[in-house]
């Protein structure tokens, strides 16, 4: 009975989450509050691959902005100056992060540590500096009139509109994601991040594995970019620094590496919290924002998921403590 009843309640969670995202345009006009929906949706793509690869494969990337900027760029650029629809922008900038994800990938994945963390930082700092001197990116000063997307008559051009682009993508990343974490393929990356010795002992090609996931995240990195290009038909380096890839890891971390379900919550941190603390101004916003990470990392080192997981087994143990 007790079992039927947890499956009962995870039936209505799982429900409930699906269900929300669903109705929450028509009960929310906010256009603050749905913006910030859109870019919840866009940070869940990007944290759906960086799950598989922090938390499964247990390999680091603080470069991924890189990724991000180079989707956002090439589309932006096809769709702008070739004159072609946003729809073939948006797959070809998800593609072109997806190559650079390969080629970055391939080399960098020999190095572990400390060492594997530097590199992918570097390219990070490599990627910023060419989106801000190369001129066919607008430099310093950006690149403006990207093109929304549109079907016929309707323009993607409010983040209510936007909203019902953005969602049903990020949806498709997390069960595309689901289906790799519950395959073969997430067992291998788990048995990879526990030991990669015991795991090449055990016949796991390394090296494919880890330049298939860090590729893939790229990819979805990449595809969250071109979103953003074509959301606020603008971009300049400034969003893709080096302190957006920081905050991409620290996204997952908040929500919980090793939970696929931890990639939204992390994505819903990072779109509300520097936005409020963003008001408070500049050194205030960052004292409070290190400390608010500091708490997270010291008091939720599983993230907001395991915590909510361990907050209902106590639950459940108490209640079945009083009802005896």
């Amino acid at each position: 009975m007790g079992r039927a009843r947890l499956v009962d309640a995870r039936l209505a969670a799982i429900g409930a989450g699906t269900a929300a995202p669903l109705i929450f345009p028509f009960v929310v006009h906010d256009r603050f509050v749905l913006n910030i929906a859109v870019f919840v949706a866009l940070y869940t793509i990007v944290a759906a691959g960086l799950v598989l690869l922090f938390g499964y494969a247990r390999q680091m990337s603080f470069g991924h902005a890189g990724f991000y900027g180079i989707g956002a760029y090439v589309s932006a650029l096809i769709a702008r100056d070739l004159h072609v629809s946003a729809w073939l922008g948006i797959p070809a900038g998800a593609a072109a992060a997806t190559l650079a994800g390969y080629v970055v990938g391939r080399p960098i994945l020999r190095l572990r540590g400390l060492s594997l963390a530097m590199a992918t930082f570097a390219f990070g700092v490599i990627a910023n500096v060419v989106f801000t001197q190369l001129a066919v990116t607008g430099g310093a000063n950006g690149l403006p009139g990207i093109p929304v997307p549109r079907i016929g008559p309707v323009a993607f051009d409010t983040p209510g509109a936007f909203y019902w682009l953005a969602a049903p993508i990020a949806a498709a990343t997390m069960v595309v994601s689901w289906n790799i974490a519950r395959s073969h393929v997430g067992r291998a990356l788990r048995a990879l991040g526990n030991s990669e010795t015991a795991a090449r002992a055990g016949g796991i090609d390394a090296a494919a594995y880890k330049s298939a996931v860090f590729t893939y995240s790229a990819g979805v990195a990449g595809l969250a970019g071109a979103l953003y290009a074509h959301y606020l038909t603008f971009v300049s380096e400034n969003s893709f620094s080096i302190d957006v890839s920081i905050l991409m890891v620290v996204m997952i971390a908040v929500g919980g590496m090793q939970s696929l379900w931890g990639a939204p919550l992390g994505a819903l941190f990072l779109a509300i919290v520097p936005e409020y603390l963003r008001q408070l101004g500049g050194s205030y916003a960052m004292l409070l924002y290190g400390l608010l990470l500091t708490v997270v990392f010291m008091y939720l080192p599983g993230g907001v998921v395991e915590a909510a997981g361990a907050l209902a087994e106590r639950m459940g143990r108490w209640r079945r403590r009083f009802s005896n």
